[in-house]
């Protein structure tokens, strides 16, 4: 089998040894004579076989490996979510798969032997089609998450999420819809008990202990959508999107609740999920900075003005307990292809994002200093949905990615990560680095104690050298060099100054 291996180099520690490679490593394909359009759970089996369920259109199949162990009945639309939770009383698994319909939402429950039991929940709502073209909904999403049973009693409860529908008057004389969602438990008997109408239309969710209870929060992003059009004077539309996202618990339901954009347009519809467009990938919480705070990270289009004029994808971090915007990072890419996910990973303890675009790019996101690096630009020719979790039964995360017909598996390694070497070595020392920012030039100047070989290099946060400044052998003293940024962007920068075996390495910042 053919290996193929990406690196990418990301910051790590500014006053340290500051790149960390990551490898990808090929290490499993998978061929099949359908195309996957979405990745569900793991899980090992009785036999100890390693098992991934997959959406396939409007049915979801069981894999091991190559073979189709399982496949549900046809749906009437494409499978939105697949989630599959343990019964720790009973020893068994259920499978969740959902899909939205023109009026609604369609949960189906397998459980048992072969998954041979299905239960089936409807979620009703005004018929799309019911709208005129102009205002008509162009999505309906709907979202399965649980929350881990503590008691070792029964199936966890489900948490199910829909989209809903809803006619306004849209004034002067015209008509417009309202999209938002609805969330409901599903509990061990399967017996619904809505939480909460009226939120946002569901998007992703994410579940983590944030406020340290010892009980699992739901984090929902989700999207209220109004579309309005009317005729008056002159032909106008209105197009408003809020994204947020909810944080839900089993006991105090809507515990808070986290604005995270408002996107509007006056002059024209923007594109939404038919036409390509999905303004937020996906969420994650995490202490991404390592300041002991948990903070949640969501990638997204979050402003735009019209069709032409779409800002680059962000990936904006909070702080939870203050509910405070801490940063955000731009990724300077067409969105044209589609966000299809945004996933953490965790490598020697520092918690990285992975994003992923439809047509087939995959960045990497470090939130310890905010920045996002390119993978691959032809890392696959297109990619359905991808996800991060232990696809070889190894209890090692693994990046799975579903791309035309096949299914890889990467195994995540890290390469080379060196040690920390934030103290000045006793023989040498950089003194200054000024104007910092800078903006044409940039003086560095660096004491030698003893002779020795100095080699002083700028790199990119790609790991690319941009300018090699000194090679030689030098005699003891004060020396300076200077960076002149000709052919430069605007970005961050590292100087790293070697000699006698040792590194060390400044910041830099070029401001056009």
């Amino acid at each position: 089998m053919k290996i193929t291996t990406f690196l990418i180099t990301c910051l790590l520690f500014f006053t340290a040894t500051v790149f960390a490679q990551i490898q990808f490593e090929e290490s499993v394909i998978y061929e099949y004579d359908f195309e996957p359009t979405l990745i569900g759970p793991s899980w090992t089996d009785g036999d100890d076989n390693r098992l991934i369920a997959l959406g396939v259109d409007n049915r979801v199949v069981v894999v091991n490996g190559e073979e189709v162990i399982w496949s549900s009945d046809e749906f009437d639309a494409e499978v939105n979510d697949i989630e599959v939770v343990f019964d720790p009383a009973e020893e068994t698994r259920t499978l969740i798969a959902s899909v939205g319909v023109n009026d609604g939402a369609e949960f189906f429950l397998y459980s048992g032997e072969n998954f041979r039991n299905v239960n089936r929940f409807r979620f009703e709502t005004v018929d799309c089609n019911e709208f005129d073209d102009f205002v008509r909904p162009d999505f309906n999403n709907t979202l399965i998450d649980f929350f881990p049973s503590n008691n070792n009693r029964g199936r966890p409860n489900l948490l199910l999420g829909s989209t809903e529908y809803e006619h306004m008057v849209h004034c002067p004389f015209g008509a417009a819809s309202y999209t938002f969602g609805q969330f409901k438990f599903c509990s061990a008997a399967d017996s619904l008990r809505l939480i909460r109408s009226n939120l946002g239309a569901p998007i992703c969710s994410y579940a983590f202990d944030y406020d340290g209870d010892n009980d699992v929060e739901i984090a929902v992003g989700c999207c209220l959508v109004y579309v309005g059009e009317g005729d008056m004077v002159e032909s106008f539309d209105e197009f408003r999107i809020n994204l947020e996202v909810v944080f839900l618990s089993e006991d105090r339901l809507v515990e808070k609740m986290i604005s995270l954009a408002e996107i509007n347009s006056t002059s024209i519809r923007p594109r939404m999920w038919g036409h390509g467009f999905r303004p937020l990938g996906g969420l994650f919480l995490g202490d991404g900075d390592g300041d002991g705070d948990i903070e949640f990270y969501a990638a997204g289009i979050f402003e735009l003005r019209d069709r032409e004029d779409i800002t680059d994808v962000e990936i904006r971090s909070w702080d939870v307990e203050n509910e405070e915007l801490e940063s955000t990072t731009e990724l300077e890419i067409d969105p044209d292809g589609g966000i299809v996910g945004f996933h953490p990973v965790t490598v020697d303890d520092v918690l990285y994002g992975i994003l992923g675009f439809s047509e087939g790019s995959i960045f990497i996101y470090a939130p310890d200093v905010e920045q996002i690096t390119d993978f691959d630009e032809e890392f696959l020719p297109g990619i359905s949905d991808f996800g991060i979790f232990d696809a070889d039964g190894d209890d090692q995360d693994e990046l799975t990615v579903i791309s035309e017909n096949s299914l890889i598996i990467y195994e995540i390694e890290s390469l080379n990560v060196a040690d920390d070497l934030s103290k000045s070595p006793s023989d040498f020392e950089i003194l200054s680095i000024y104007p910092n920012p800078f903006n044409s030039a940039v003086t560095i100047s660096y004491q030698l104690l003893v002779p020795g070989t100095v080699s002083i290099e700028t790199f990119d946060l790609s790991g690319n050298v941009v300018a090699s400044l000194v090679n030689e052998q030098s005699q003891p003293g004060i020396h300076t060099t200077t960076l002149t940024a000709d052919n430069l962007p605007s970005g961050l920068y590292l100087v790293c100054l070697q000699a006698y075996g040792q590194l060390f390495t400044q910041k830099v910042i070029l401001i056009r």
